[in-house]
C-alpha cells in the first residue's frame, strides 16, 4: 500500500515505450520520477484481428507491452504496479479514482477532455 500523499501516476501503455533518445522518454522520466506508477495495458485487438477475437493473444500482447514499459519506468519510479486492462483505453484502468494522471489530456474541438476512441 502507498501513503495517501504519495505522488501517483497512471500510464496507459497502448503502444511501445518511447526510445531512450526520444524527447518523450525524457518527459516520461520526469513525470514518473519518484512516483508510485500504475502501468495499464489495454487488451486491445492485435494487427489483422478482424473476424476472430483471440482474447488470450490480446492479453499476451498486453503483458509484453507491460514488461517493456516496466523496464523503462522502473528506472525512475519508486514503485511500479502493472495490470492488463479493458480493450478500451477509457475503461482500462480498474482503479482510476486512486491515481493521478501525469499528463493533461488536451481538449478536442467539442471542448471534451475525453481521449478519442
Amino acid at each position: 500500500m502507498h501513503p495517501a500523499n504519495a505522488h501517483r501516476v497512471v500510464v496507459i501503455a497502448d503502444g511501445e515505450p518511447p526510445a531512450p533518445h526520444d524527447p518523450a522518454s525524457h518527459a516520461l522520466a520526469d513525470a514518473v520520477h519518484g512516483a508510485h506508477v500504475l502501468l495499464v495495458a489495454p487488451a486491445s485487438a492485435g494487427p489483422g484481428e478482424r473476424w476472430i477475437v483471440d482474447l488470450d493473444a490480446r492479453e499476451a500482447q498486453a503483458r509484453r507491452r507491460l514488461h517493456a514499459w516496466a523496464v523503462v519506468v522502473a528506472a525512475h519510479a519508486s514503485a511500479v504496479e502493472t495490470e492488463v486492462g479493458d480493450p478500451s483505453a477509457r475503461l482500462a484502468p480498474v482503479k482510476p479514482c486512486a491515481w493521478v494522471m501525469a499528463f493533461p489530456v488536451p481538449a478536442d474541438a467539442s471542448g471534451s477532455s475525453d481521449p478519442p476512441e
